[in-house]
């Protein structure tokens, strides 16, 4: 945690964070103040739905960058500057040495995280006066999200040079993106070949899948009429089911033990 906070990036990231959620507050005030005059509607509520759906869209792009350049060189950024040199030589086993980092930034990006949710969240709640449904449910699900990229991150740099586990990182996170899009046209459209593709990548990827799962539990409330995920393309018709949570747990465990097992037969 020291080594984060030691880091410009982590300021730089918090700074900008704090102008996105100003600028969230600030779109959403004037939405709000110009849709003042219409009153309780479906439309009004269809608005302001799609801006907070985008608003988290956003919000799991920049979860997704902070972990991936925060941790993309955790052990492949020690073993090419020969700083590991000195720690292996302790009396401190492989497994320990990554299973602390991973912790470590681990603890940091749910905090993170927790922030970022809570602010979109609370901003919403505080200019529309509208009450999110499912919100502790939709933060386990955002909360999943760092901690899969975190476990992939840990593989690809346990064997990866720090280049090149970025770029695949990035590759993963864009693909499951753009999947997921996929899926969601192709249910709108009912096409199955663009539902299959998109549920494809969300085996390789599972975090845009975790997205989807999320928006919709924060738009199926009594207040959020369902239609208004037929004009929404960034929120989710048809949810991801309750085994595709199982299968993003098992798919982070399966990586974080394939990283201490790629870390441990390393020659470095």
């Amino acid at each position: 945690m020291k080594e984060i906070f030691s880091k410009k990036v982590f300021y730089i990231v918090l700074a900008m964070t704090a102008v996105f959620l100003l600028g969230y507050g600030m779109v959403l005030h004037y939405l709000v103040k110009d849709l003042h005059d219409m009153g309780p509607s479906v439309e009004k509520v269809m608005m302001l739905s799609v801006l907070l759906s985008l608003a988290f869209y956003f919000s799991t792009f920049i979860v997704a960058l902070m972990t991936i350049f925060s941790t993309v060189g955790a052990i492949s950024g020690e073993i090419e500057s020969g700083t590991i040199q000195a720690v292996i030589s302790k009396p401190l086993q492989r497994t320990e040495f990554l299973l602390g980092k991973f912790l470590g930034n681990a603890l940091m990006m749910l905090g993170y995280s927790a922030l970022l949710f809570f602010g979109v969240t609370g901003i919403s709640r505080v200019i529309t006066g509208y009450q999110l449904a499912g919100v502790w449910h939709a933060f386990m699900l955002f909360e999943l999200i760092p901690l899969v990229l975190l476990a992939v991150s840990f593989w690809g740099s346990s064997f990866l040079s720090t280049l090149a586990n970025g770029i695949t990182l990035c590759m993963l996170f864009i693909i499951g993106a753009v999947g997921g899009m996929v899926e969601q046209i192709g249910s709108i459209l009912e096409k199955g070949s663009l539902m299959n593709i998109g549920i494809v990548t969300s085996l390789l990827m599972p975090a845009d899948a975790l997205y989807r799962k999320m928006i919709f539990s924060l738009l199926t409330g009594p207040t959020h009429p369902l239609d208004i995920f037929s004009f929404n393309p960034f929120a989710c018709r048809y949810p991801p089911s309750n085994m595709m949570v199982i299968y993003t747990i098992i798919y982070g465990i399966f990586f974080l033990v394939a990283a201490v097992r790629m870390f441990s037969q390393r020659d470095i």
